[in-house]
């Protein structure tokens, strides 16, 4: 974000980024084996940065993961939706008048213009328009563990994609759960915070990382392992501070049908490691064999962690 005003100056509006290719007219992807990779003529870093701006005081950006011109950035003055990798933006929710804050976005695996957002102070909300709307779908009147949602996440184990798992934060212990949209939920684990939901892979045995603070053994963060939901949470990792929590974006399925309403039939996430970054202890990994400790020898600060189409 750009650096506050001096001398009782207005603070100049944050900034975010896009890349451009550096040779406009060079197309910088290829397709290969039905993924869509980085040509050779187009490097990753081959890019020259944009400033992009959108609302004040930007906190996250949340790209869509099968649509590449499409981004929301989520600000204190509200939601904001680029269809154009931010060249235009529209307010979804400007001033926050109904959602409020913001804490958390989760796109459906299921429908395009899908997604939930997780509020301070008023629960889970649900788009199917792309933002034009939304409906509320979950609160602590409607059986969550608390109003506070600091993370929201689809579980794509759930066949119809319609089931969403919702932490707390330091709001109220718990997870959680619906498997129908919302119309029901159910609460798991009410002596642990939960901070981070890590994502699921499909069909995967490994099951998801989460940060959680266990209360019965104070205040620090840790990492568990979580098979199935209402199972017992396995300790990974004590006194860890994590800062991200990401898993493989590679996909499987007929590259000649772009998403649409049945994707979630046709695009199936393929099983591989989640990562985890931590703010003190490096980086790992986790599969069927546990958690391992992996990234650049050395580094045991990261404050942010993506994984790249491809092998």
């Amino acid at each position: 974000s750009a650096p506050a005003g001096l001398g009782g100056k207005e603070t100049p509006p944050p900034e975010i980024f896009r890349g451009e290719p550096a040779q406009p007219g060079l197309p910088p992807f290829r397709s290969l084996n039905g993924l869509q990779r980085h040509s050779e003529r187009f490097t990753p870093f081959s890019v020259r940065w944009l400033t992009v701006r959108a609302g004040r005081d930007i906190r996250r950006v949340y790209p869509h993961p099968l649509l590449p011109d499409r981004v929301v950035v989520v600000a204190k003055s509200g939601l904001f939706l680029s269809e154009d990798c931010g060249q235009a933006w529209r307010a979804l929710d400007k001033g926050g008048t109904t959602l409020g804050e913001v804490l958390d976005l989760a796109y459906s695996p299921a429908v395009p213009d899908e997604f939930a957002v997780a509020t301070s102070q008023r629960g889970v909300w649900l788009t199917s328009d792309a933002g034009q709307s939304f409906r509320q779908i979950g609160s602590k009147s409607q059986g969550m563990a608390a109003d506070r949602a600091s993370c929201v996440v689809y579980d794509i184990s759930s066949p119809r994609f319609d089931s969403l798992l919702v932490g707390h934060g330091e709001g109220g212990a718990g997870m959680s759960r619906t498997y129908n949209g919302g119309r029901t939920w159910q609460v798991f684990y009410p002596g642990f915070e939960f901070h981070r939901i890590g994502p699921r892979h499909w069909q995967s045995q490994s099951g998801f990382l989460v940060d959680v603070v266990d209360r019965m053994k104070g205040a620090a963060h840790r990492l568990y392992r979580c098979v199935n939901v209402g199972e017992s949470l396995e300790e990974m990792k004590g006194d860890a501070l994590p800062s991200d929590l990401v898993t493989s974006r590679v996909l499987r399925g007929s590259s000649s049908r772009p998403p649409n309403e049945e994707w979630g039939a046709s695009w199936k996430y393929m099983d591989a490691p989640v990562f985890v970054a931590t703010e003190d202890d490096g980086m790992y990994r986790i599969d069927s064999s546990g958690l391992l400790r992996c990234g650049p020898p050395g580094a045991r600060s990261f404050s942010s962690l993506d994984v790249t189409y491809g092998r």
